[in-house]
């Protein structure tokens, strides 16, 4: 730490002057342009590619200024193919960083059958999914899920689950989605979680002035009792005009479905098990569009405007309950490019709005929820330099959450950075930055909190196929609004208010969690395929985990502090092409990611985490017949069964083995027509969480049996 703080303030001091005051701030930053088509890749910049399975595999930049679309398949009448190469060809080959990122394009999802952001996710390492799709995951122990960005821009989601934008975004808006693992300074606030930042098309690449795709589906599988039904109609459009170009979408989905829980308890006579049935439906609207004008030769504006409405209803035994929101999000932002260097400008705002109405055997209950977020933000890139890249800006937001049932929060954030980047030698890649926060809050919690936070990452190329990369950071991950809120939701269904069923409430005296993170990988790339071996290590300061009290009769759930705790583990992906002829592709992807999350305290034993799975798995299989125009995926996960303890309870719970298996076929003909039939959850593994007592003597259960669902997608490509 002595040498890293030497290091940093030697260097970095003069980095952040250099980088917030240029002398020459009229040079601003390289644009990419008319970048190729890559399915996927895992990349750092500058001769290397982490990931392989790309279709010439690019580097992005970082996450806040690589907002310009590759070329997808999206028009073609044909469907695109993953071809897998190692060899590394990039837009700008000035670029110099030693970050990893992520990268799954649009023609990747198209091949891998994907649906939604949630079934791309699924394949990343690291990455555990929660039931309310990407706004519930949680990244490498974490209890909080990652920051959720679109078009560099941070998002807020729903407090509810399936209230979030991210989920219901389709494929066919997004030109490509970054994963970024490690917390980069240049990254929004929190991003000690990882970053996923979905960038959407803006009609660059499109061939005519109107290019686009229709698509009508519907599923469904079981009955009354225990089924679902889905429905789907996605109309995307793109095109391109002298220097206007766009992209629109409109979406509607209705999911409905029922099902059964079986709830099982210790009475003085013996097990007493109780069956719940639940319905629900939910129907979801969306229009979207991006614009882009090219004012001159160095400067482009972009705008986005996004919209999406809610209705969600949902009853069971005893209750019922109706979720209604609205979300609309505006942003501007303005690049110019002149020469090599790039400077770009933001700025953004979004309205949501939540109403929930609840009717229980003991009264109705309403709530109402909206947050109103304002942001600006500047990037910049210093790229005329010998061997060498900064990177400096600054990003700001001004937010009001307010509720209906306790006082508002004004939340204000204010952050500066720099980054440089040095090309030691032919071989080696050097990344350093700084970044600055600033937070005040006031109304229900009053403070203010600042944190200097410093990261270094380093890369050695030992060839055109093996490279080692390594890094340390320091983060720190403030509360989410919704995280401070004290008032008690209470829990749905015939067992609310049980310990395998509590309620939840918020902390206002939570703490932020200050995080040190350590990890390197190793990396394997071919023109055949390849691999990423990573190991990490997290030491994190006021852990936030969920704590489970008993008040009034009731069971309840609130995070808070715990203490130290100390997450590690392995991650291991990677995918090869197997040659199988010309008329034939056949991709193979896999990956397998291990996590140990314990708490540490002083005078105490250590303990697991609660949550957390000690590892998860996956592996696809992608065929693709081309004289037939025809493509089928397999996707199989794996979670194995897990126990952890009920932190602030005298008991243990245990989770049972998940198996998740979905497939998907297309063809396509001519005239741009083509069908797809998609089954999700084909293994059917019901969801099973029992409680023990700390001798092992059962305590109460609950079982969700669950189907599989279907669907049946028609789509005409014009």
């Amino acid at each position: 730490m002595l040498f890293f703080e030497t290091f940093t303030m030697t260097r970095l001091h003069r980095l952040l002057f250099i980088g917030l005051f240029p002398a020459s701030l009229g040079s601003t930053v390289y644009a990419d342009s008319n970048p190729a088509l890559s399915p996927a890749t895992d990349t750092t910049v500058q001769s290397n590619s982490n990931q392989t399975g790309a279709n010439s595999p690019r580097n992005s930049t970082d996450a806040n200024t690589s907002d310009t679309p590759n070329k997808t398949a999206a028009n073609d009448q044909v469907l695109a193919t993953i071809v897998v190469t190692g060899k590394l060809e990039t837009e700008d080959p000035t670029e110099i960083s030693a970050i990893r990122k992520t990268v799954i394009t649009q023609a990747e999802m198209i091949n891998y059958g994907d649906i939604s952001v949630t079934d791309a996710l699924r394949r990343a390492a690291g990455i555990q999914m929660g039931s309310g799709g990407v706004g519930r995951s949680s990244f490498r122990g974490l209890s909080v899920p990652p920051v959720i960005q679109i078009n560099g821009e941070a998002i807020q989601g729903g407090k509810r689950v399936g209230t979030s934008l991210v989920d219901t975004i389709s494929v066919d808006m997004i030109d490509r989605i970054e994963v970024t693992k490690q917390a980069s300074v240049t990254q929004a606030s929190g991003a000690s979680g990882g970053v996923i930042n979905i960038i959407l098309k803006d009609g660059q690449s499109a061939s005519a002035p109107i290019t686009g795709v229709v698509k009508a589906g519907y599923g469904t599988y079981g009955d009354d009792t225990l089924g679902n039904n889905k429905r789907q109609l996605n109309l995307q459009l793109d095109g391109k005009e002298g220097n206007f170009s766009y992209s629109t979408s409109a979406i509607y989905n209705r999911n409905s479905g029922d099902s059964q829980t079986l709830l099982t308890n210790v009475t003085p006579t013996g097990l007493n098990t109780t069956t719940q049935n639940s319905s629900s439906a939910n129907d979801f609207e969306m229009f979207s569009t991006r614009m882009t004008y090219k004012w001159d030769e160095i400067t482009k504006v972009f705008s986005d405007l996004m919209y999406s409405q809610q209705a969600n209803t949902s009853s069971t035994n005893t209750d019922q309950s109706q979720v209604n929101g609205d979300n609309t999000r505006v942003a501007l932002r303005l690049e110019r490019t002149p020469g090599v260097n790039k400077q770009t400008f933001r700025l953004s705002g979004q309205w949501q709005n939540e109403d929930e109405t609840d009717f229980r055997p003991n009264g109705i209950r309403q709530v109402s929820d909206g947050r109103q977020t304002y942001s600006a933000g500047f990037d910049g890139i210093i790229k005329d330099l010998t061997n060498q890249e900064i990177k400096y800006g600054f990003q700001n937001s001004w937010a009001t959450i307010d509720s209906s049932q306790t006082a508002s929060i004004q939340e204000n954030k204010y952050a500066v950075y720099g980054e440089e980047n040095w090309k030691i030698t032919e071989h080696q890649i050097l990344t350093a930055g700084l970044r600055q926060e600033w937070l005040q809050r006031s109304g229900l919690v009053d403070y203010d909190q600042q944190a200097l936070n410093p990261a270094i990452f380093y890369k050695y190329q030992f060839d055109k196929e093996w490279s080692l990369q390594a890094g340390y950071n320091q983060s720190s991950q403030t509360p989410q609004p919704q995280q401070l809120s004290p008032v008690v939701t209470q829990a749905t269904g015939a067992d609310a208010g049980s310990l395998n069923n509590p309620d939840s409430s918020g902390n206002p005296h939570l703490k932020p969690q200050e995080i040190h993170s350590f990890e390197s990988t190793l990396t394997y790339n071919s023109p055949d395929g390849g691999f990423n071996l990573t190991g990490f290590y997290r030491d994190i300061n006021n852990y936030i985990g969920n704590v489970i009290t008993l008040a009034n009769g009731r069971y309840i759930q609130s995070p808070q502090n715990q203490g130290d705790a100390v997450a590690t583990g392995m991650e291991l992906d990677g995918r090869w092409n197997i040659p199988v002829g010309k008329a034939h592709k056949l991709l193979i992807s896999g990956q397998v990611s291990t996590i140990r999350a314990i708490l540490q305290n002083d005078g105490q034993a250590d303990q697991h985490a609660s949550g957390v799975a000690p590892y998860t798995a996956s592996v696809g299989v992608s065929y693709q017949y081309k004289p037939w125009r025809w493509l089928s995926n397999i996707n199989l996960g794996y979670t194995p069964a897990y126990e952890s303890p009920v932190q602030g309870q005298s008991y243990v719970s245990r989770l049972n083995a998940r198996t998740s298996l979905d497939i998907s076929t297309t063809k396509r003909f001519d005239d741009g027509w083509a069908v797809t039939f998609a089954a999700r959850n084909l293994l059917s593994t019901d969801q099973y969480s029992e409680l023990d007592n700390l001798d092992g003597a059962f305590y109460q259960s609950r079982k969700a049996e669950t189907v599989p669902n279907v669907l049946l997608t028609v789509e005409k490509r014009f």
